[in-house]
């Protein structure tokens, strides 16, 4: 009743091929995988919202059961502990979703970024630049790539990539506090305020191993 002409005898076509031969994919068991997966699909979509964290953890898990080669769980996994700031979960978490898919650059970008925050600063770089090859039009390669030049202390350089970050992206996470900070190094106080009221505005979460009053 709710289909035009056309649609109407295809459906009922499809129908009757189906009630008489039984070939679907859609058994009680497919019908309950497919549930389970995006009820655990969401859990992580909204674990990520909402800062639950160890939901996040628990449902990557859960789905790792049926897809254990799945290297974006492990980057949902990874990225739960970044945001903890549990840096030696996270990096091997991002390790595992590697090993999976080699040229995941969200997860090698994300690996960089904990190795950075852990102080190992060379692989750190080798992780970032290589993620930033793969793909120079993601936001978080420029931020993280400025993060490690503020962190070696070369603050122009940092400054030239939080620019690009922005530019590619406004909406990029720790941005503000990032530009705030380099600032300050460069005493540009009256930019560096701007920055710093804007990031505690919308409530940027600082990056663990800078400070700023």
């Amino acid at each position: 009743d709710y289909l035009n002409t056309n649609t109407r005898t295809l459906f009922l076509q499809d129908y009757a091929w189906l009630k008489h031969t039984h070939d679907t994919l859609l058994t009680k068991q497919g019908f309950e995988e497919a549930k389970f997966k995006y009820t655990n699909y969401e859990l992580i979509n909204e674990g990520l919202k909402n800062r639950a964290f160890s939901e996040v953890v628990d449902a990557a898990y859960k789905l790792l059961q049926l897809m254990p080669d799945n290297a974006s769980l492990y980057n949902n996994i990874g990225y739960a502990y970044l945001l903890q700031k549990k840096y030696k979960e996270a990096i091997e978490a991002f390790t595992s979703a590697i090993s999976i898919d080699p040229y995941f650059d969200f997860a090698i970008n994300n690996r960089g970024y904990c190795r950075l925050q852990s102080g190992d600063i060379d692989n750190a770089y080798a992780d970032l630049y290589s993620s930033f090859e793969m793909n120079p039009d993601n936001s978080y390669s420029w931020r993280n790539l400025g993060a490690y030049y503020l962190k070696t202390g070369d603050y122009n350089k940092a400054l030239e990539h939080f620019e690009q970050a922005i530019k590619i992206d406004p909406k990029t996470e720790l941005i503000n506090f990032y530009f705030a900070y380099t600032y300050r190094k460069l005493n540009e106080e009256e930019k560096a305020s701007g920055y710093l009221a804007r990031s505690k505005e919308i409530n940027e979460l600082n990056d663990s191993t800078l400070a700023l009053d």
